[in-house]
């Protein structure tokens, strides 16, 4: 056999090898997270308890032109929530941003929904969580940039 037939054959056995071990670590959970081009996903709060109302930090919307907010709620004990999305120019001075800012609205129960497409602007925003009593809410809320 010739050292060309024989490289060909090592590459094709490499080539396999390397393709089953991809499988293995994909089925496994190995396999990276999918974000397409020109988005950006973030979790603002991955279901820490509040009992008090929460600003959460906030994110430069930075050359993305909208948001999509997903949140789910978890209500131990019954409590009213509002969610809502502000915005800033210097990250000083925050105000609701618009109609379509209200993630959560009154809700005393659990929950869960999104709110898509919403415009940024090019604005630095954040959740704000509004509690009417000191119960305990946790919610879970992430967004994508796009």
């Amino acid at each position: 056999m010739s050292n060309e037939r024989k490289s060909l054959r090592l590459f094709l056995v490499i080539l396999m090898a390397g393709l089953l071990l991809l499988g293995i670590f994909a089925s496994l959970g190995f396999a990276p997270v999918y974000s397409p081009p020109g988005y950006r996903q973030i979790t603002v709060t991955g279901g820490t308890p509040i009992a008090a109302d929460t600003n959460y930090s906030g994110e430069v919307g930075g050359g993305y032109q909208y948001v999509d907010m997903y949140y789910n709620i978890d209500q131990t004990t019954v409590n009213t929530l509002d969610l809502e999305l502000e915005v800033s120019q210097d990250g000083s001075t925050w105000v609701n941003h618009n109609d379509n800012a209200v993630l959560l609205n009154d809700n005393a129960a659990d929950a869960s929904g999104y709110v898509d497409s919403t415009p940024l602007h090019l604005y630095q925003w954040r959740i704000v969580a509004n509690l009417t009593n000191t119960n305990t809410v946790t919610p879970t809320i992430k967004v994508v940039m796009r």
